[in-house]
């Protein structure tokens, strides 16, 4: 699988705890000789020297006036500024890369048995040959039916099912956020770079979604009108994973692991 695949994993440098973490799961999947840890772009680095010397733009559009939506209810925080950066960086790469997909993870991403993801890797490479799906989800929360202390049923979501398996679904997405483990294929990354996502970053959990959602305008009609779905996506109806990760993959804390800084950053004002 290492011909088709390039493995991306983005970290803060001072996260050594989650990148051991991470590096070992990473390594019993057998995807370490082909994995690139990419130094993720901290906060503190968001400035206006920064976005111009990267081609950058941040995304002003970001506060919704009268919205019931806490998310969207501030202005964008450095912190999805950097993260957004990071992946776009990652998409850039794989690009260049040569290879016909792309596996990212981010550095809290954790699972349990080991040779699930590459077996879910394998299975939906196998089965896209024919399907051309660019994106797929291996992880995700969605949150019309996840009220933060626990998820629903899975069902709620009314997600159309392409195809079912012994071990799971594939279902055509409704909007979902959190890019903790996700696959973008050779033409997927092509059709994310050509609306040009350097030029409007806010946080990847929106600007994916953005890409394949076809009722963002309800959710935020600014992103809508920024992005246009064009991805054709899938992932997996489950199992449920600490009350409210869809996938195999979880974000997992634990002993000597930080929460994300995202959370602690500030409001960008410029």
């Amino acid at each position: 699988m290492s011909t088709n695949l390039k493995v991306y994993c983005i970290n803060l440098e001072e996260e050594k705890e989650k990148k051991q973490r991470i590096s070992d799961l990473i390594r019993k999947e057998g995807f370490e000789k082909d994995t690139l840890f990419f130094n993720a772009i901290h906060y503190s680095e968001i400035n206006e020297q920064f976005l111009k010397e990267n081609d950058l733009k941040v995304f002003v559009e970001w506060f919704l006036e009268g919205t019931n939506l806490e998310f969207y209810a501030r202005d964008i925080k450095s912190g999805e500024i950097g993260c957004g950066a990071s992946h776009y960086f990652c998409w850039k790469n794989f690009a260049e890369s040569g290879a016909k997909y792309g596996l990212f993870f981010e550095d809290d991403n954790y699972w349990e048995e080991q040779g699930t993801v590459k077996k879910v890797v394998k299975d939906f490479i196998s089965f896209n040959k024919d399907y051309g799906a660019d994106l797929f989800y291996l992880s995700r929360i969605i949150p019309h039916i996840d009220n933060c202390s626990g998820l629903k049923t899975v069902e709620e979501a009314n997600e159309e099912v392409v195809t079912r398996d012994v071990d799971y679904n594939y279902v055509i997405p409704t909007y979902s956020y959190n890019l903790n483990a996700y696959v973008l294929s050779r033409e997927g990354v092509k059709k994310v770079l050509e609306q040009k996502p350097n030029h409007s970053i806010m946080t990847p959990d929106e600007i994916i979604p953005a890409m394949y959602f076809k009722d963002m305008h309800k959710r935020h009609p600014n992103i809508a009108k920024r992005f246009k779905p064009t991805l054709k996506a899938l992932a997996l109806d489950g199992p449920v994973l600490d009350g409210r990760f869809v996938g195999v993959c979880t974000q997992a804390g634990g002993e000597g692991m930080t929460s994300s800084t995202v959370d602690s950053s500030k409001e960008y004002k410029g």
